[in-house]
């Protein structure tokens, strides 16, 4: 599982995007209760903008671990990119008030504007 993991990471770092997600996948299927490759998997697919499967991937990132911001951050940015901010707000993930300017200010550099009242914090 980490081999196919750690080759994921490595090829997305030097732009082989399929390849990535060929590891990724393998991994995935290797440990399906792994959330942090499954976040990793829908960053990949979205940008190959494969969003139905990178929005796949996000949902089961979040359901296999509900408190991974990263997962929530990239589900996010799928439903931003189909146009959906009312569905991006409706997830209301739950954000430490500690982390939500830097959540603020990564959401803001995706062009979304939220205020504490949308994010639970």
């Amino acid at each position: 599982f980490q081999l196919h993991a750690q080759l994921g990471e490595y090829f997305s770092a030097i732009g082989k995007l399929e390849a990535a997600i060929e590891q990724l996948r393998t991994a995935a299927a290797l440990n399906p209760r792994s959330a942090p490759t499954f976040a990793q998997l829908a960053k990949m697919l979205r940008d190959l903008r494969r969003l139905q499967e990178a929005e796949h991937a996000a949902r089961m990132a979040v359901n296999l671990d509900p408190s991974l911001a990263i997962a929530h951050l990239a589900l996010g940015a799928i439903l931003l990119d189909k146009g959906s901010r009312a569905g991006f707000l409706a997830s209301r993930f739950e954000v430490p008030a500690v982390r939500f300017r830097r959540l603020r200010a990564v959401l803001q550099i995706l062009g979304v504007q939220v205020s504490e009242r949308e994010v639970h914090v």
